[in-house]
């Protein structure tokens, strides 16, 4: 580490955190959509229950009851829910999405430097990962920032895993682990699986350029299989939940139509069918813009 390496850390973490507090002070926090009517409640009963010393296990504020653990949208097993039942509700949810920004870029920019990026490369690249991109747009959906948080350190895992010394790979295989675990606790399938996807790829190019794969591929297993059991709590409690709600028997043509295919040409220019800032005529397409 050099003090190139500390000053990018820095200011990787104290950028969303300065951000975010100032914005919150000033009266505009960065809480809207989902967040405001799923996310932020729903952590703030779970962090009630917490604190009075009950599992947050159950809603009972909807209907005449709805899972809360199982429910996902509360994330009511990631290690930031403390922060709900020892801090004022907001004042929780800006250092729990400042810490998620953090944790994303300052992961990243640590992988890219494991890669040999001088700190200038891999502060650009981390900023760019944490602090922008979708990772900027999906601040409505904090669970999506916290596992994209989590991908950026499994990377960085599975990269010393493979390159560091026998005597430091536990240590490396457990990060991966924990990884894995809170991913899967962050409680956005999606976003989780997508991460998984990304991780096992670069997994399988470390494992072909490994002389001998099979002992890198053992250690890799072991953590994932230790990463699926630390997030199982919500990994069974969410199937069973998702299972006996709508999203069950959707008809494929809705579960397709919102898919790359459809809106592909819009990934290179998002507002070519209209929309957006500056003036632009109304969006015309046939899927919301926002979520593609």
């Amino acid at each position: 580490m050099w003090r190139a390496d500390a000053l990018a850390l820095a200011s990787l973490a104290g950028i969303p955190a300065l951000l975010l507090t100032v914005a919150a002070l000033a009266g505009h926090p960065l809480l809207t959509g989902d967040a405001v009517i799923q996310n932020f409640p729903l952590r703030v009963i779970a962090g009630q229950a917490l604190v009075h010393g009950q599992l947050p296990l159950v809603n009972p504020y909807d209907f005449s009851g709805e899972p809360l653990l199982g429910g996902l949208n509360a994330g009511a097993a990631f290690p930031d829910i403390v922060l709900f039942g020892i801090l004022p509700p907001l004042a929780a949810w800006i250092v729990a999405e400042a810490l998620a920004y953090a944790a994303a870029a300052c992961g990243l920019y640590l992988f890219l430097r494991a890669n040999r990026l001088r700190p200038l490369a891999s502060w650009l690249g981390a900023a760019t990962y944490g602090l922008g991109g979708f990772v900027s747009s999906q601040a409505v959906h904090l669970d999506v920032v916290e596992t994209a948080a989590c991908l950026a350190w499994a990377l960085l895992a599975v990269e010393r895993v493979a390159h560091d010394g026998t005597a430091r790979r536990p240590a490396w295989a457990a990060m991966l682990a924990v990884a894995a675990g809170c991913a899967a606790l962050a409680a956005s399938p999606e976003a989780a699986f997508d991460a998984a996807a990304a991780t096992f790829v670069y997994a399988l190019h470390l494992l072909w350029r490994e002389r001998r794969p099979w002992r890198l591929a053992g250690w890799l297993t072991t953590s994932t299989v230790a990463g699926t059991l630390l997030g199982g709590v919500q990994i069974s409690t969410g199937a069973d939940f998702v299972a006996a709600s709508q999203r069950s028997h959707v008809s494929y043509g809705f579960a397709t139509s919102g898919t790359i295919d459809r809106g592909l040409v819009l990934l290179l220019a998002p507002h070519l069918l209209g929309g957006g800032p500056i003036g632009l005529t109304s969006y015309v397409g046939s899927y919301n813009l926002a979520e593609i």
